[in-house]
């Protein structure tokens, strides 16, 4: 069996070694045993943006609150958003939760108003309150729109972290440490990070190597607003992975397939494909200047993660990102199989947060 650094080691190298100032992270989980490895610009337990994997989070904070009978996966939107918001709209009683945590509530990619609400262009999303999340509803529901098809969406998971934060009366990062960051002392996995962790967060970069500022997501902190270590994924994954306790019930919920068409198969926040006959659950991210991906294959009991400093280019949603690439190099070394995906995903546009 191939040993895991050895196999951390194939694959990190090459791409720091194309990139100015990069910093790579790679974890990787296998048989209850796993790693973690820092590639490129040294810096200890480098922070970084994890970009749209904060998606994951978001729905397994829902995944939560069913579990205890606080809300439902049948919610309409009717119930959780104010009446100024959903009067005279029938459409907010067809989406529900549930359509939000698997991009099917027909919601757009981004709010329709967000550009007339960004101040600083390297910032984008800072600006954006709940009231313009209310408005961004309103506009797009006089469009007389339809749910129940995919299409991936910073709106509608946005919306529904501000929903469940809203639900329990807390911020939705708060919401985060109660139910999901403490009970697995996940501790260097934040929104807001302190002195401590400031120190650590890596600079990011253009895909061209340019520095980039940090972002904020404003009202859609819950479609990717997370920043976080190696290490702390590599618990999140595992967690995933075992299904153990305090939340092995949560994750199950969030790993069943929710929607599944003829190229788009979804759990809750995860993206879920069939490999040879073997189940892989996935996401991956980027904001302005960082990029991520994260998979497991249950059965088989391993997954990886890999978290960079530079962002992707368009051409990527193309060609396929490096990241990605990297991520699923490393699954097929640990599982075989992973790596046939290459040009196989429907253009959903995933692999961006950016406006």
């Amino acid at each position: 069996m191939t040993d895991l650094a050895a196999i951390l080691e194939r694959h990190a190298p090459p791409y720091v070694a194309k990139r100015k100032n990069a910093t790579l992270g790679i974890g990787v989980c296998r048989d209850g045993e796993s790693i973690a490895r820092i590639f490129g610009v040294p810096k200890e337990d480098p922070v970084f943006e994890i970009g749209s994997i904060t998606k994951v989070y978001t729905a397994t904070l829902l995944a939560t609150m069913v579990s205890e009978g606080l809300v439902s996966l049948d919610d309409p939107l009717v119930k959780h958003l104010p009446p100024a918001v959903t009067e005279g709209k029938p459409i907010w009683s067809r989406v529900t939760l549930q359509h939000l945590a698997t991009h099917t509530s027909g919601l757009p990619r981004l709010p329709e108003n967000l550009g007339r609400r960004i101040r600083d262009p390297r910032n984008p999303y800072r600006d954006f309150r709940v009231e313009d999340l209310h408005e961004g509803l309103t506009r797009w529901a006089r469009r007389r729109p339809k749910s129940g098809s995919a299409a991936y969406s910073n709106f509608g998971m946005g919306l529904l972290g501000h929903i469940l934060a809203t639900k329990l009366g807390k911020s939705y990062e708060d919401a985060l440490i109660d139910r999901i960051l403490t009970p697995l002392g996940m501790n260097a996995t934040r929104v807001t990070l302190s002195d401590e962790m400031k120190s650590r967060f890596v600079p990011g970069h253009s895909a061209w190597g340019r520095p980039k500022e940090a972002w904020d997501m404003g009202a859609l902190a819950g479609a990717g607003a997370l920043r976080s270590t190696v290490d702390d994924q590599v618990r999140f994954l595992r967690a995933n992975i075992e299904a153990a306790p305090p939340l092995g019930r949560t994750f199950e919920m969030c790993h069943e397939v929710r929607h599944k068409d003829r190229v788009y198969s979804m759990g809750l926040g995860w993206h879920i494909e069939d490999v040879n006959g073997r189940g892989m659950h996935w996401h991956n991210g980027a904001t302005g200047g960082f990029s991520s991906y994260m998979a497991f294959a249950k059965d088989a009991r391993v997954g990886v993660v890999v978290l960079s400093n530079y962002t992707i280019s368009m051409w990527s949603l193309i060609f396929g990102c490096a990241i990605d690439r990297i991520g699923e190099s490393v699954m097929a070394d640990l599982v075989g199989g992973w790596a046939d995906l290459s040009g196989q995903r429907p253009a959903l546009g995933v692999r961006s947060d950016q406006p």
